[in-house]
């Protein structure tokens, strides 16, 4: 408590054999001392992303100030104490079972400041904001799936380089954050590899290479696009726009090129769509009545 006055905010999900969610709280000191550790016998890692507020951190030989951007590693083993005002801030919590086989020196890392600045670190705090945003709506399977690529990213934040051990779960997670981003700015149509590339802090190479599996980049970035072309074709409340406006919104700006597109995306015309959407015909796409799972990406962005 400062100031006497005290106030928290507190948004937790149990994510299969991790806890995780966001913090809003008033100014105050935490002590976890030794005495507190020998009695309650807590044995795990705890994240802290801040997005907003200062903390003054001291503990394990370290001294230091977390501003908006960093992370701060807690491990429970080892005595710590904070001060800082308000905050806010998106946490994780992971058993040392879990984690300690993935770090080099899993004894290390109490009170550590992970810089915001640093790649690794950006790439992890975005996918724990993305994990706790879409977390009402995951289920249990769903948790038990994200549970390697989170490890991952953590781990490698933590080692500050991406091990053969965890790349296959690095680069799966990456893959799901470029598709929210690309998804989050289909709208601008300059959007181009260097600019996500940036974004995460890889190189374009290794996005091309991340991306392989969707077909590349620049491919997975044009069947988007076509996916929400085929969504304002569709709704009647769009009927008033052409098809070639509907299409120059999204960036093909060729009636020739976009219809061939199209067509090989969904198995029919723009303009058969169009008719089959306000009833006027009965024709169904070669792709059957697969959904279209933009909505869902933006969900979890």
């Amino acid at each position: 408590m400062m100031n006497g006055r005290f106030y928290a905010r507190v948004e937790a999900y149990q994510g299969h054999e991790f806890v995780f969610g966001s913090i809003e709280s008033s100014g105050q000191k935490t002590t976890r001392s030794a005495a507190r550790i020998a009695n309650d016998g807590s044995d795990y890692y705890m994240l802290q992303f801040y997005r907003e507020g200062h903390r003054e951190v001291t503990g394990s030989g370290r001294e230091h100030v977390i501003n908006p951007g960093d992370v701060l590693v807690v491990d429970m083993t080892q005595p710590i104490t904070t001060i800082g005002r308000e905050y806010k801030s998106t946490d994780i919590a992971i058993p040392r079972r879990l984690l300690a086989n993935h770090l080099h020196d899993p004894d290390s890392h109490g009170a550590r400041r992970l810089e915001g600045n640093r790649p690794l670190t950006a790439l992890l705090c975005s996918h724990l904001i993305a994990l706790n945003r879409s977390a009402p709506g995951l289920s249990h399977e769903d948790m038990l799936m994200l549970q390697s690529p989170t490890l991952a990213m953590i781990a490698a934040a933590l080692n500050g380089e991406i091990s053969p051990e965890s790349a296959a779960g690095m680069t799966s997670g990456i893959r799901l954050a470029v598709q929210r981003y690309i998804e989050q700015n289909l709208h601008d149509l300059g959007l181009s590899v260097q600019d996500v590339a940036k974004q995460f802090g890889i190189s374009r190479a290794t996005l091309y290479r991340i991306m392989d599996k969707n077909g590349g980049f620049v491919s997975y970035l044009r069947l988007r696009r076509l996916h929400r072309c085929r969504g304002e074709i569709s709704d009647p409340r769009l009927s008033h726009k052409t098809i070639a406006q509907v299409a120059e919104r999204w960036g093909f700006t060729n009636s020739s090129t976009f219809s061939v597109s199209f067509q090989r995306a969904f198995g029919m015309s723009p303009r058969d769509c169009r008719q089959v959407a306000f009833g006027l015909a009965a024709t169904k796409t070669a792709f059957g009545d697969t959904a279209d799972w933009s909505k869902w990406l933006l969900d979890i962005r």
